[in-house]
């Protein structure tokens, strides 16, 4: 047995005893190899659509969210982790929820220990970070955007700048 097959049995031993549920922990093939994935089992996978109601165009994704889960039906294959199991496979391995995707969460070779203690005894156990200069709080964030940038690209940018600095005000110039 390879320490790829020991590693993922152990993570998927290790979140069972933690969450109570079973998991789906695979190696990943081809160039992917020495990835691993974690998922709600197949039994659990659900649909998702894209919500009608979502504007992506007009930046309402507070009050809107852009797709809109449900069980498949028969016949039909689903390949996505629904939000309450992805809300407990972060707690249970000390994650943001932004770190877990409707596609689980993915491992590089490098990170199967972190990951792998983090199953087995759920300390939240630092990762090691870049050092980050201290930020300011409260002080406005600016951002020059290019004059070229579409409305979808702005759209984009401003979420994205909202999750990078969620408690300071940003503010877009045009360049």
């Amino acid at each position: 047995m390879s320490e790829r097959s020991d590693v993922c049995k152990r993570i998927k031993k290790a979140l069972r005893k933690r969450t109570g549920r079973p998991w789906s922990v695979t190696g990943g093939r081809g160039t992917a190899w020495g990835w691993l994935n974690i998922q709600a089992p197949k039994g659990r996978l659900i649909c998702r659509d894209q919500n009608p109601n979502y504007a992506w165009h007009l930046d309402n994704y507070q009050d809107e969210t852009p797709f809109i889960e449900r069980p498949a039906t028969e016949g039909e294959t689903a390949y996505y982790t629904g939000q309450e199991d992805r809300e407990i496979l972060a707690e249970a391995l000390g994650l943001g929820m932004n770190e877990v995707s409707a596609q689980g969460v993915s491992i590089s070779p490098e990170k199967w220990n972190f990951y792998l203690e983090r199953a087995e005894n759920g300390l939240p156990i630092p990762e090691p970070q870049p050092e980050v200069k201290e930020v300011i709080t409260n002080q406005p964030v600016k951002i020059k955007a290019p004059d070229t940038l579409s409305a979808e690209g702005m759209s984009y940018w401003r979420r994205r700048a909202w999750e990078l600095f969620p408690d300071q005000p940003v503010i877009f110039t045009e360049g």
